[in-house]
């Protein structure tokens, strides 16, 4: 898992994220249901596949949806991120992307 700072969002929902440790930005169109729509400051840690270029998903939006009545232990490291808020600590399923 990589754990990537929310630099900035547009009204777009285009995420500018950075990876702090390894000094990269990433621009990624991610949706999100069942939460209120992170801010920068807000940490995300995914699976490092989904950061791939080559990805035949990386340029097509992510979407991702609370995890509400399922075992998250269940989704392997690609079907699920973490977000950490302000406030608030979740898990998110991905929908697609």
């Amino acid at each position: 898992m990589v754990i990537l700072e929310i630099e900035s969002v547009n009204q777009f929902n285009n995420y500018i994220l950075k990876d702090k440790k390894n000094n990269k930005n990433y621009n990624l169109h991610m949706e999100f249901y069942g939460i209120q729509k992170p801010v920068n400051g807000s940490s995300i840690a995914l699976d490092e596949f989904l950061l791939n270029p080559n990805y035949e998903g990386y340029s097509q939006p992510y979407a991702f949806k609370l995890c509400e009545n399922e075992n998250s232990s269940n989704l392997n490291d690609t079907e699920k991120i973490a977000l950490k808020t302000n406030t608030n600590k979740y898990i998110l399923k991905r929908l697609y992307g």
